[in-house]
């Protein structure tokens, strides 16, 4: 189970403490090995893939991995990279990569569904995670919440960003989603990224230049918010809500 084989590999060798870990909190209690894990926080990815962890560490109850893998024979390699630090009952989504061409397929939302769902299974109260590019966006509308700093830069960015769009949403409705943003807690951030209301796209253009329409909510995350860290609150039902809303759409 802690050695290294065809789908797995491990960068150190798991030393006793981290063996009787593991064994303790994942297998007698869940019938997961380290690869079982793997295959957990990517269970929607039905494709060949490849596991390594950088450590497991009885001691501090943590560890790292990544894995990795193609959705198609010649397509190029997506992966992401988790950390579980039990001493906080956090997963730490650290990095995903999907390839442009495997994009707008949902593969993302189901990735971090596949995530969820494993903090569920193994009693993980919380997910953190720095939100970039895509993830500025994504993040939230799968229940992650900026967290109060975050949240402070993000509101002046979206502040300035939402009367750019007055002249396709109206002075009244502008004025309504400024006062929401300028008032709001940091969960107004769900409720901005999920509204869909078209606009035009001030970085995305048609073949004739002419900007394409988006929602509202991508436009206002995607070209004015700017990166944030945050967390996802396992089982809170507010939040379930959100992840349940958003899986259920049209994959993007």
């Amino acid at each position: 189970m802690f050695e290294d084989g065809n789908r797995i590999r491990f960068v150190q060798p798991v030393d006793d403490a981290g063996r009787t870990w593991w064994l303790e909190r994942f297998y007698d209690t869940h019938g997961l090995t380290p690869e079982d894990m793997g295959d957990a926080i990517t269970r929607s990815v039905v494709t060949k893939k490849s596991i390594r962890y950088d450590f497991i560490d009885g001691v501090g109850k943590a560890f790292s991995l990544r894995v990795e893998g193609r959705f198609a024979d010649a397509g190029e390699i997506w992966f992401v990279e988790r950390t579980l630090n039990l001493s906080g009952s956090v997963f730490n989504a650290d990095e995903m990569f999907i390839p442009e061409g495997d994009a707008g397929e949902g593969r993302g939302r189901k990735l971090m569904a596949d995530l969820v769902g494993t903090c569920k299974l193994v009693g993980v109260s919380s997910i953190k995670l720095d939100a970039r590019r895509i993830g500025r966006y994504a993040w939230l509308r799968i229940g992650f919440r900026p967290d109060l700093g975050s949240w402070k830069d993000l509101r002046r960015t979206l502040l300035a960003g939402i009367y750019s769009f007055e002249d396709s949403l109206g002075a009244g409705v502008v004025g309504e989603l400024a006062r929401r943003i300028a008032n709001g807690r940091e969960d107004t951030a769900n409720f901005l990224a999920a509204l869909e209301n078209p606009v035009p796209s001030p970085s995305l253009f048609d073949a004739d230049g002419r900007p394409r329409k988006v929602p509202l909510g991508k436009a206002l995350f995607l070209d004015f918010g700017g990166d944030w860290s945050g967390e996802y609150i396992v089982g809170d039902p507010d939040t379930d809500r959100i992840t349940k809303l958003y899986l259920g759409g049209e994959s993007g």
